[in-house]
């Protein structure tokens, strides 16, 4: 690794902008693989948490830390040891996690509901276009995904039937550090058309109902309709669980197959 590449990695690491090591890149395949890497390591985070800024003094600290290792190396000395080099990685992310504890704030009611519907579409985009070696189920019996969400969440859940649509399997998931079943239905909403469907189901994550979208008429419990990124959802509370249904379709689709469900 020459010090062209340390630099570029750094600063990669560091979410700063390349400047002349951007150059680099265009030689070094290695490198521009590991930029790619940590890009798309940076949006999976973003997508999936809030972003906390580390206080400026900390990002300060562990710059000055990265250049003096890289110009500590340029000089010839002996490297560190892989057993320091691991020690010293785990100091700085004992340090960045600390920084982000630090940094969060309180948040309010509505921006945790907003961060639940930025999880949710996510995750239904992320899981219900992938195939069935995905979940950790695969049936079509209401039995085996009831017994399968009871033993995640403890309680048994109130799985709607849909017409037009048959289960296909449930997966466990994580929306923001609240434990979910993630269950699948294959749903055939006009001939020659298919959708997946994923009904979450987990715990109350201390939201309002009426912060996730806007009310939605439905038979039963009280609902609100969202919409994000291209997909329908619909949250409603029942049995002490809250769910969320979602579908790459149009809100009223969506809200028309849950209206009809028994």
């Amino acid at each position: 690794m020459t010090s062209g590449c340390r630099l570029a990695r750094t600063r990669a690491v560091l979410g700063e902008p390349l400047g002349d090591d951007a150059s680099h890149l265009s030689g070094c395949a290695r490198c521009r693989e590991f930029v790619q890497r940590e890009a798309e390591l940076v949006a999976l985070i973003r997508a999936r948490r809030p972003r906390w800024p580390a206080p400026e003094a900390l990002r300060d600290r562990v710059r000055e830390r990265l250049f003096a290792e890289s110009a500590r190396a340029e000089r010839g000395r002996p490297r560190p040891s892989r057993r320091r080099a691991l020690s010293w990685a785990g100091a700085l992310a004992g340090a960045a996690a600390l920084a982000i504890v630090v940094a969060r704030r309180e948040r309010t009611g509505s921006e945790r509901a907003r961060e639940l519907v930025e999880l949710v579409a996510t995750d239904h985009l992320a899981f219900a276009t992938r195939g069935d070696d995905r979940f950790d189920v695969a049936t079509a019996s209401r039995g085996e995904v009831t017994e399968y969400v009871e033993r995640r969440l403890a309680r048994a859940p109130a799985l709607p039937e849909l017409p037009g649509a048959r289960l296909a399997g449930a997966r466990r998931c994580n929306l923001g550090g609240t434990p979910a079943a993630l269950i699948f239905y294959e749903w055939s909403p006009t001939s020659g058309r298919s959708e997946r469907v994923s009904l979450f189901v987990f715990a109350s994550p201390g939201v309002e109902l009426a912060e996730l979208g806007r009310p939605v008429d439905l038979p039963g419990s009280p609902a609100v309709v969202a919409e994000q990124r291209g997909v329908a959802m619909v949250f409603w509370s029942d049995r002490g669980l809250t769910h969320a249904m979602a579908a790459a379709a149009p809100a009223p689709e969506l809200t028309a197959l849950l209206a009809a469900a028994r």
